[in-house]
C-alpha cells in the first residue's frame, strides 16, 4: 500500500479496491465479474490468462513475456497504459494459444488442489469456463492439435 499511496496520495477512486496476499478472499470468486487483471507476477495472472481476461503485469516472473500477458519495459509505460486500461481489447486468439503453450500449469486437478479449490461447484464453473474460453477462440482444427 505504501508504494500504492507514494503515486496514488489523495488515494484509490472508490470503485477501485486493493486486494493483498494477506486477505482470506479467494480470487476464483472474482473471475466472473473482473475486466482486467493487474498484478505484479502473482499466480492470479495465470488463472485471468486462462479464462480470457486482459491480465497486465507490473513485474517479471515466471510468466512475464509468454505472449499472453501484457508486459512493459518502464514503470512509465505501465502508468501510462493504466491510463488507457479501458482502450485494451480482449486477448486475442494468439494470446491465448501462447497461454496454452507456455502455462505452467499442466494438470488442472494438482492446480485446483493447490489453490484449495475443493468445493465442486467451483470446480465444475472453473472447467466450464476453460471449456467455454476453448470453444470460443479455437477451431475443431486447432483443438485436434492441443
Amino acid at each position: 500500500m505504501a508504494a500504492i499511496r507514494k503515486v496514488a496520495p489523495q488515494g484509490l477512486p472508490e470503485h477501485v479496491r486493493v486486494i493483498g496476499a494477506e486477505d482470506k478472499l479467494n480470487t476464483f470468486s472474482l473471475f466472473q465479474v473482473l475486466d482486467y487483471c493487474l498484478t505484479v507476477r502473482g499466480t492470479v495472472g495465470i488463472e485471468t490468462s486462462a479464462l480470457g481476461i486482459r491480465t497486465l503485469t507490473a513485474g517479471t516472473g515466471r510468466y512475464d513475456r509468454h505472449g499472453f500477458t501484457k508486459d512493459f519495459r518502464s514503470t512509465n509505460d505501465y502508468l501510462r497504459q493504466l491510463c488507457t486500461l479501458h482502450e485494451l481489447p480482449p486477448p486475442t486468439k494468439e494470446e491465448i494459444e501462447s497461454w496454452i503453450a507456455n502455462c505452467p500449469i499442466k494438470n488442472l486437478e494438482t492446480y485446483m488442489s493447490e489453490k484449495n479449490i475443493i468445493d465442486e461447484k467451483q470446480k465444475q464453473s472453473l472447467c466450464d469456463e476453460l471449456i467455454k474460453q476453448i470453444k470460443e477462440n479455437f477451431s475443431i482444427a486447432d483443438l485436434y492439435f492441443l
